[in-house]
């Protein structure tokens, strides 16, 4: 399984050792998997700042993972819209790509769908993905939207739904290609609170 490396600004170790197990108890995952996950709590170093890069390049450089998850812009950056913070970063980041590592930023979305920040963010990313999670019963349905591809084209990936039932915890996550039909069902449907 790969290494990754999982930065968080809001999840405290101790949060994130609790989901850990709930998910180890819950879906029955391969606890190698698990085991591959190098966890950081950060509030304090801020991804678009130079000095702070320098402490990151530090942790990178010692775990050498196959993927970074950045969780999340709005906690890990210093909150700035302008496009030079983000640029300051992406430069940053960028040489730990070129270095052959998958980097994973979640960010947020205001009440329209778009992404907090910077307008660079999404021009940037080989691709944008898009995630709904909706349950109004024991099910909990996540919907995987690809976004535009920073070239102005599609991405490559198609919309997935994933599902977990949450009664049968031996199953496994459902996985799913969706037409465009569908995910736009879906996404009204979230949109109006998972309500038939």
């Amino acid at each position: 399984p790969a290494l990754v490396l999982y930065v968080s600004g809001e999840m405290t170790k101790a949060k994130f050792k609790k989901r850990k197990l709930r998910e180890e108890a819950s879906m029955n995952p391969s606890h190698e998997l698990l085991d591959n996950i190098q966890f950081i709590h950060e509030r304090t170093w801020r991804i678009d700042d130079p000095d702070a890069q320098k402490k990151y390049d530090r942790v990178i450089a010692k775990y050498m993972p196959d993927m970074i998850v950045l969780d999340n812009w709005q906690t890990l950056s210093t909150g700035s819209t302008a496009r030079n913070a983000f640029d300051t970063f992406w430069r940053w980041i960028s040489k730990w790509c070129d270095a052959g590592i998958t980097i994973f930023l979640i960010n947020h979305t205001n009440k329209d769908g778009k992404i907090l920040g910077s307008g660079a963010q999404p021009g940037a990313c080989d691709t944008a993905l898009q995630f709904y999670r909706a349950s109004n019963d024991d099910t909990i349905r996540i919907l995987i939207s690809p976004e535009e591809h920073r070239d102005g084209k599609r991405s490559l990936f198609q919309p997935i739904l994933a599902s977990f039932d949450f009664d049968n915890p031996g199953a496994p996550w459902i996985f799913e290609t969706i037409t465009q039909e569908r995910l736009t069902a879906l996404k009204q449907w979230n949109d109006n609170g998972c309500i038939e």
